[in-house]
């Protein structure tokens, strides 16, 4: 942004570019050389002067721009003029440097005087850039510096310089000045006034100074850093507070003048049985509440009514530099919530997230959320091994006892508590031998009666149980929720996978164990039945919860056909069996009725009889002897 004034043109190049070449190529060198000794007169009639001014030597800005009109409306000759045009360009183009320099320098005090500090501010930068540039083309074209005209120039850039650094230090006084008028700092407090309104030597602005105004004339001379650095030197040990205390009082006096921010004072302390009563939970919804009124005052106080766009920058910085040092203080915090709930988590995530929005750290820079989620993964992560050790525990405690469980005829309800723990037909009757009602919550498969293990009972009773405990998925643990119910599904899956393999390997030791068998493909079809019923009753608690839980459940349900095929496979053997016993068996008989049959028709009645008679009793002997096989089988199973 420069707010130098323009110069300009005195008269018009109509009459000029009637010229032949060589008359505007002489025109042209005399007028340089009048607006030359013009600016030299005026730059050196300030010599020991503090304050430029015009009433001694004039302007000679505008005689200048009328000169560098002139030689923009020379060019059209360039093919003829050539390096003549071009020593004059040179010549030229320093003296308007001089010039544009000079009369900024001498614009700013006036600009100062006002209370305009930010267009004094870029007078100043501009007339240095001015200088900078003067000074790199006269190393590059004189480096000695012998010529008359080069050592005039030279004499007036060093005065001008020597005047430069007189009034930057004069603005750089005034504008710390301003800043510690408009912030002021004390110990557990910063106060912000919006607008500064007298100069250090007590005269009245024409304007006020406002923070946007400071901190664009700091901006200017490049020293926006050193207050930046203040603010967040000051602010930052506020926030370090309301981390260490959250109890401690937080307030933000707003009046049409300016703004204060206090932490812990004008309070008495809390008694230390009153701070130990509050909850973990609580606490962290203060540290939320109380972080997110600090960064609203520092976003809508400190940097009052200043351009995002345009002061953006210092904002961006103040808050990285103050991050820098309360960003390790909400990690230890987090790191502490090791028993948290996701609920409290997610009050830390809100409080870095009032950071991220109001512009004081970029979301790259946002770490407590990853931290929360590696703390919610580790959490979850040792739940479910917690809850795999319950379960193997549990099952290795059951042994090889065995129970009873359904009812001929009457749905069964695996995985109630209590329902299928030993208690048999006694324990079916009294709950009724019904299901608890036409609700989801109440749904069963029909579980016939059997003989299942003990182990695949505490089996089904923890997948309920552990589905049954999962955390509601709200909106502010929604992320937690997430993580845990995925971990619980998967530790529930982890115990139905190692239950399915360990009952794989004894089926395959045990093919001639017709008994183990049977128990076996009981179990796998009492835990299909019961994952089956776990299904029904969660499918719409999942369809709610949202999409986090369906790939766990879809896994979950993947597992029924599992068991279901491995009950299949654990009977092929022992029905192979059954069915050659029964075949052997019913073979004596059909033997006997072919025999019987082929006997000869002209057979004395009494002979037909008795030898009718033994048949019948051949195939008596081999359907008692199949008979016998089926409840053989029956009384295995």
């Amino acid at each position: 942004m420069r707010r130098g004034r323009r110069f300009r043109q005195t008269h018009t190049t109509e009459d000029f570019a009637q010229l032949s070449g060589p008359a505007q190529l002489e025109h042209l060198s005399q007028l340089v050389s009048d607006v030359r000794a013009a600016t030299y007169t005026a730059i050196s009639a300030h010599t020991g002067q503090h304050s430029l001014s015009t009433d001694s030597a004039g302007d000679p800005l505008d005689a200048v721009a009328t000169a560098n009109a002139k030689y923009e409306a020379a060019q059209q000759h360039r093919d003829t003029l050539g390096a003549q045009l071009d020593v004059v360009g040179g010549s030229l183009r320093s003296i308007v440097r001089l010039a544009k320099a000079h009369a900024n320098l001498r614009d700013s005090d006036e600009q100062q005087n006002s209370g305009d500090l930010a267009a004094a501010a870029s007078l100043v930068s501009e007339a240095q850039v001015l200088l900078a540039e003067l000074q790199e083309e006269s190393d590059a074209e004189n480096p000695a510096s012998v010529a008359t005209q080069a050592e005039e120039e030279q004499a007036a850039a060093d005065m001008l310089r020597t005047v430069l650094v007189q009034k930057r230090a004069a603005l750089r006084a005034e504008l710390e000045y301003v800043g510690e008028e408009m912030y002021a700092v004390e110990d557990g407090m910063v106060s912000v006034a919006y607008a500064v309104e007298r100069a250090a030597d007590g005269a009245p602005y024409e304007s006020a100074v406002a923070p946007g105004d400071l901190f664009f004339a700091l901006g200017e001379l490049g020293l926006a850093a050193a207050l930046a650095d203040r603010l967040a030197d000051a602010l930052a040990p506020l926030f370090l507070a309301i981390l260490r205390s959250p109890q401690a009082p937080v307030t933000v006096a707003r009046t049409p003048l300016g703004a204060t921010l206090s932490v812990g004072g004008f309070s008495a302390k809390q008694p230390p049985q009153q701070q130990q009563d509050q909850s973990e939970g609580e606490r962290l919804r203060l540290v939320r509440d109380k972080c997110a009124l600090a960064v609203g005052f520092v976003q809508s106080d400190v940097f009052h009514e200043m351009d995002a766009d345009e002061h953006g920058g210092v904002l961006a910085y103040v808050g990285a530099r103050m991050w820098r040092t309360v960003a390790p203080a909400m990690r230890d915090l987090v790191a502490r919530q090791d028993e948290g709930s996701g609920e409290q988590l997610a009050a830390l995530v809100d409080a870095e997230d009032a950071w991220v929005d109001a512009g004081l750290i970029a979301p790259e820079d946002a770490w407590v959320r990853g931290d929360v989620r590696d703390l919610e993964h580790a959490r979850a992560a040792r739940r479910r091994r917690e809850l795999l050790a319950a379960v193997a525990e549990a099952m290795a405690a059951a042994g090889a006892n065995t129970a009873a469980v359904g009812e001929p005829g009457e749905p069964g309800e695996p995985g109630e508590p209590g329902a299928s723990g030993g208690g048999g037909r006694e324990g079916r009757k009294a709950k009724g031998g019904k299901a608890k009602g036409g609700d989801a919550a109440g749904r069963a498969l029909a579980q016939p009666a059997c003989v299942v293990s003990v182990r695949a009972q505490v089996l089904v009773d923890f997948a309920h149980a552990t589905v049954a405990q999962l955390p509601a998925d709200d909106s502010t643990a929604a992320a937690a929720a997430a993580v845990t119910a995925t971990q619980q599904y998967l530790a529930v899956r982890d115990a139905l996978l190692l239950f399915r393999s360990l009952l794989t390997a004894a089926i395959e030791a045990h093919t001639e164990d017709r008994r183990g068998a049977l128990l076996a493909a009981a179990d796998c079809e009492y835990v299909a039945r019961g994952l089956a019923t776990l299904c029904v009753r969660e499918r719409e608690a999942w369809a709610l919860r949202g999409f986090h839980l369906l790939g766990s459940a879809a896994g979950l349900a993947d597992v029924v056909a599992g068991y279901r095929a491995l009950a299949r496979r654990a009977l092929e053997p022992v029905l192979e069996a059954a069915r050659r016993d029964v075949r052997v068996a019913l073979g004596r008989a059909w033997v006997a009725e072919s025999l019987a049959a082929a006997e000869d028709e002209d057979k004395d009645e009494e002979r037909e009889g008795e030898g009718e008679g033994e048949g019948e009793g051949e195939r008596l002997a081999a359907m008692a002897l199949a008979c016998g096989v089926v409840e053989r089988l029956a009384a295995d199973g």
